[in-house]
């Protein structure tokens, strides 16, 4: 088991995943550009992965680094704090991972995403 598959789904996550569906592409009511929408979107189908332990610490950190180079396009710099933060603690210290999903699950909540 890697070091991002231990983490464990949290609440926040969990939330955001319920709104989920399989063709979750379409735009909704939200306050999220479409950068940032997609950038929640793309998370709320990888993070399953990374907390089964499906992906390697690798892959694991591509599919976060997908999550944030989405935001890159957006004009929603707490989406993209939130996604680098991710990304930083993904490479450097993984024990912080959860906490940083959680923080950027909130946010992508927080905005209107709905999934």
């Amino acid at each position: 088991m890697g070091l991002l598959s231990a983490a464990s789904a949290s609440v926040v996550v969990l939330a955001l995943l319920a709104g989920c569906g399989a063709d979750s592409g379409a735009m909704s009511e939200s306050d999220l550009d479409a950068a940032a929408y997609q950038a929640c979107t793309h998370f709320s189908n990888v993070y399953p992965d990374i907390t089964d332990g499906v992906l390697t610490d690798e892959e694991a950190r591509a599919k976060i680094s997908e999550v944030y180079d989405r935001t890159l396009g957006s004009e929603e710099s707490v989406i993209q704090t939130k996604a680098r933060t991710m990304l930083a603690t993904a490479t450097q210290q993984p024990s912080g991972f959860q906490r940083a999903a959680d923080d950027f699950a909130q946010e992508c909540l927080d905005q209107g995403w709905d999934g």
